[in-house]
């Protein structure tokens, strides 16, 4: 699973394996280590909840984005549907949350694609 955040927006992208994983037991989780030692952690999260409203959930060492199960049901079963969007109210404007299926690039680059989606589009 791959993470971008900017400005307002959380873009999760997903590969076939955690989708898989997704669907059997509701969580995917990723770490991220970015110091020398093994406390340097920060965890991303995604998981599908049975009675909780979609939601993104921030505490100092991970970030959890919980999306309620009736409503990413349609985008975990059918491969045609390529991205499940919510956004959430804060403070100052909405967050905007978008999780979508991780296709492989048209054009070459250095990263292993066995994982994810044939692209849909045949040229850039």
């Amino acid at each position: 699973m791959k993470l971008r955040i900017n400005k307002q927006s959380i873009r999760l992208r997903l590969s076939q394996t955690d989708i898989k994983q997704l669907r059997g037991n509701g969580l995917v989780s990723v770490p991220l280590y970015w110091g020398p030692n093994e406390n340097d952690l920060f965890m991303y999260r995604l998981s599908v909840e049975e009675e909780t409203a979609s939601g993104v959930y921030f505490s100092g060492d991970h970030i959890q984005i919980k999306v309620n199960k009736i409503e990413i049901a349609q985008w975990l079963h059918d491969e045609q549907c390529v991205s499940f969007e919510f956004s959430v109210t804060t403070a100052m404007q909405a967050l905007v949350v978008l999780i979508e299926r991780d296709f492989k690039c048209l054009t070459p680059r250095n990263e292993n694609e066995e994982d994810l989606f044939e692209n849909p589009n045949d040229k850039c």
